[in-house]
């Protein structure tokens, strides 16, 4: 994961890549089958 992320952040031109934050969480709910976190800035 971390591989393709850099690559594809430096692709962009950015001299670094944005945060980033992986979590593993056993035990979601029956049916559900990913979680997604997710953080705006407006500027």
């Amino acid at each position: 994961m971390n591989k393709i992320y850099d690559t594809y952040f430096g692709k962009q031109g950015l001299k670094e890549e944005p945060a980033a934050r992986t979590t593993v969480y056993v035990g979601l709910p029956e049916g559900i089958l990913i979680e997604i976190d997710a953080l705006a800035v407006l500027g």
